[in-house]
């Protein structure tokens, strides 16, 4: 998600997209890009992991240069759809940051 700091910041932003697979987050964050006069530059939309035609349709010609994920593993059975779905949404080159408290989800 975009939060640029100075509206300087704001103008140099290309562009961004925001996710989540519930209905309430999406509402919520759509309303919060707006109220942030972002809409411009953001889109948020519904995505369930493993739904590729839908991560595929999401993503830049070519996918996006960096994919942030933060809190978004709970359970070890998430894992395998959420990396199948930013491999859909990334580009060949890009950097994917997940961020996550330790919560007995294993990665190795």
């Amino acid at each position: 998600v975009a939060s640029p700091r100075r509206d300087r910041q704001r103008d140099e932003a290309e562009a961004a997209a925001a996710t989540d697979g519930d209905d309430l987050a999406v509402a919520a964050s759509t309303a919060n890009v707006a109220l942030a006069g972002l809409d411009d530059k953001v889109t948020v939309s519904k995505l369930r992991w493993g739904d590729l035609d839908a991560a595929r349709a999401l993503s830049l010609d070519g996918g996006f240069p960096v994919v942030l994920a933060a809190d978004v593993v709970y359970d070890e059975r998430s894992v395998d759809p959420l990396l199948a779905t930013v491999a859909a949404l990334i580009a060949d080159d890009g950097l994917f940051v997940l961020a996550f408290t330790h919560r007995g989800v294993d990665f190795e």
